[in-house]
This record gives C-alpha cells, sequence and structure tokens, in this order.
C-alpha cells in the first residue's frame, strides 16, 4: 500500500509529529510504503534522518499559517506525482485533493476550547486573542471535515466530538496514540538528572510535562500545589516544558511568588524526559482539553501513577488505573495528587503491563492498518 502522509510540521518534537513519526515507522515494516509531505520543512534533514521512509522528492515546501490556502495546490500536485493508495492527514486544516481515498486524524476538534478560554486567568487582550484564533480554527476545520472520506479519532471522547459535528459514527475509528515501550520503562533515574535541574533526590516530586500554557492547566497545579504543601513539606512540584512568547505573562504571573517547592525548569532535552519519569513520585496532568496525551503515556510506560483531568483519552489509557479529576477544579486536583502520593508504586507493574499489552506503538501500527485497509477501500 502507497500512502501520502501530510502533516503540518515535521521539523522537530512535538505531539501531532511525534504520532505521525511514530506511527510511520512502525507501519512502514507492515508493508505500508510512505511519501511524506509536511508543511513546514526549515529543517528537512532532521525528518530524513529521523524518517528512514521515501520521501516524495521535488514536491514544493508548503510554508501556512493556521488556513492553508495556498497548500491547496502543492498537495494536488503532490498526489498526481505519488499517486497513493491513500491519503492521510494529521489535521483536518487541509482539504484532501478529489479522486483518492482520504482519511484524517483528528487530534482534537476544539469544540470544547472557546468555553474554556473564558476561565484562563489571562489578560483580556490575550483572553481575546485565543478566543478568537480558537473559535476561527474550529470554524474552518469544522467545515473541512466533509471533504475526508474516513476518519481516525485518538479518543473516544474526540470521536463522541466528531459524532457530535455531524460526522456519521460508521465513518469514524478509534485508535488511541502509542508509546515506545523500549525508551519510557521503569528504571533508577540517574543521579545526573538531579544535579542538572537542582532537584533534591530525598523529595517526593510531582512532574507536570507540557508547553507552559492556560490550556494546559498549570495554573491549576499551582494552586493545587499550595494545598498539597501545607500537610506534605517534603513534596516538590516541577513543571517540564516551553513557555511560548505570549504565555510569559501568565508563567511570571504563576511563578512570583512561588514556593522554592514549585519549580518551572523550561523545555527539556528528549533524552532527558526518561530521567524526570522515573525520578517522580507521581505525574500531573492538568489540561482543559487534550486528544490522547503522549506524556500520560509515557509517564505510565515508566510505572508512574497518574492523575490527570477527565479529558481527552486519558481513561482510554488508563482505564481504572487512573486518578480522575474535574477540568479547572484546583482543590480536586489537590485531592488526587495525595492519593497517588499515597498509592506510591503499588500500581506500577500494571500500569506497565497495560502499555506494553495495549498501546505500544507496534499494537498501535496493526490496529492503523487495518483502518488504512479499510479507508483505502472506501
Amino acid at each position: 500500500m502507497k500512502v501520502l502522509l501530510a502533516v503540518k510540521d515535521l521539523s522537530g518534537y512535538g505531539g501531532v509529529n511525534n504520532v505521525a513519526i511514530e506511527l510511520a515507522k512502525h507501519m512502514a515494516p507492515l508493508g505500508v510504503e510512505f511519501h511524506v509531505l509536511s508543511y513546514r520543512t526549515r529543517e528537512f534533514p532532521w525528518m530524513k534522518e529521523h524518517i528512514p521512509l521515501p520521501v516524495a522528492s521535488g514536491l514544493p515546501i508548503i510554508e501556512i499559517l493556521e488556513v492553508p490556502l495556498r497548500a491547496m495546490g502543492a498537495f494536488r500536485k503532490a498526489v498526481d506525482k505519488v499517486r497513493p493508495d491513500l491519503v492521510h492527514v494529521h489535521t483536518p486544516a487541509i482539504v484532501p485533493p478529489k479522486g483518492v481515498p482520504s482519511l484524517v486524524t483528528v487530534h482534537g476538534t476544539y469544540m470544547r476550547d472557546v468555553p474554556n478560554l473564558l476561565k484562563y486567568p489571562v489578560s483580556l487582550p490575550y483572553k481575546a486573542f485565543l478566543c478568537s484564533l480558537i473559535y476561527s480554527q474550529y470554524r474552518f476545520e469544522r467545515h473541512a471535515l466533509r471533504y475526508f472520506d474516513r476518519f481516525h479519532a485518538v479518543s473516544s471522547m474526540t470521536a463522541d466530538e466528531l459524532r457530535a459535528m455531524g460526522v456519521p459514527a460508521g465513518l469514524i475509528s478509534m485508535v488511541p496514540n502509542g508509546v515506545d515501550t523500549s525508551e519510557f520503562k521503569p528504571q533508577k533515574p540517574a543521579n545526573a538528572i538531579y544535579g542538572k535541574y537542582g532537584l533534591d533526590p530525598a523529595s517526593r516530586i510531582v512532574l507536570s510535562v507540557g508547553t507552559i500554557t492556560p490550556r494546559k492547566g498549570a495554573h491549576l497545579v499551582v494552586e493545587a500545589a499550595k494545598e498539597v504543601l501545607k500537610a506534605h513539606e517534603d513534596v516538590l512540584f516541577v513543571f517540564a516544558g516551553a513557555c511560548p512568547r505570549l504565555g510569559r505573562s501568565y508563567l511570571k504571573k504563576m511563578s512570583s511568588g512561588a514556593s522554592d517547592r514549585i519549580r518551572f525548569i523550561g523545555q527539556v532535552p528528549q533524552e532527558d524526559l526518561l530521567g524526570l519519569y522515573n525520578a517522580c513520585s507521581a505525574f500531573v496532568s492538568a489540561s482543559y482539553t487534550e486528544g490522547c496525551s503522549l506524556n500520560i503515556l509515557e509517564a505510565a510506560a515508566c510505572g508512574k501513577q497518574v492523575v490527570s483531568t477527565d479529558v481527552g483519552g486519558a481513561r482510554d489509557v488508563l482505564g481504572d488505573l487512573g486518578i480522575y479529576v474535574p477540568a479547572g477544579d484546583p482543590a480536586a486536583l489537590a485531592e488526587g495528587i495525595v492519593e497517588a502520593l499515597n498509592l506510591g508504586c503499588s500500581l506500577s507493574g500494571r500500569l506497565r503491563e497495560r502499555m506494553e499489552t495495549q498501546f505500544s506503538w507496534e499494537k498501535v501500527a496493526k490496529d492503523m492498518l487495518a483502518v488504512y485497509r479499510s479507508a483505502a477501500e472506501r
């Protein structure tokens, strides 16, 4: 089977591009011939190094914002050149060419985002900017969905949202994201990790990984941390993730006057994540919305107890092994964190086994191959 894989940005690490890369790597040995079209390819050597797959040469580089009007012509040329059995797009932000079966992976629908934006502790101009941007994306992508033949949802909640947007249930397949269980696994963290990031090995670390934005709920974890630290002085809260330029005032507001038991260590190299996961006593995800969080998968693969807001694919991934709290509720989050710390590593073995048997990229690739075959037949 020949597949034209279209992804907005394969120039570096990130949630959607990581999923596209891992799926391609693990599906290629199953007989799928991939040709890659990336909307942003400034670091093309990186893509070629990390995706040892056929790349359609001579394709126009598509440089776009969020509404890729100029991409359509280039996409048509790519289809004519490659002549794929299937076009797989990792965002509905571009309308696929006619005449070839198409599949879109929906990592999130923005359906719940605008109501949540009103709750964010940010300035009114920033809030207005986010609302207009997210609502525009939601409206555009909802319109674009009608041009796809089949739909891949990364969580049960995303599948429900697609049905609510009018997509027929019979055209939707739910396959969650996966995790590299050979890389993310329980092991003793190297002492260098503690020294590099100024962490106390004697502390019980509560880790949060992800971009420092209001949607990820870092402010909720900070509020919860203040409550937890009143009774548990040995706990250290660590946030690992980049902060976009527009979110710097948000970060400054959170970190100003914060306890020295709350640390923002910035974006960390991919190779340090394993050490941080294994150094923590519990992992927390406080997002208002999610698709299927790679960070939850990675933490669980390391055998760590996860506290998550009840959104996206959290329940799909963790089942009855997770601790779930309502989104936007720091008091419930604090209670969940204490529960996780009390549980310690009692569920580590079951979490690891669940990731190995149900969420390895090898398992996910086989499930996606069935989706590909069905979509190609349309």
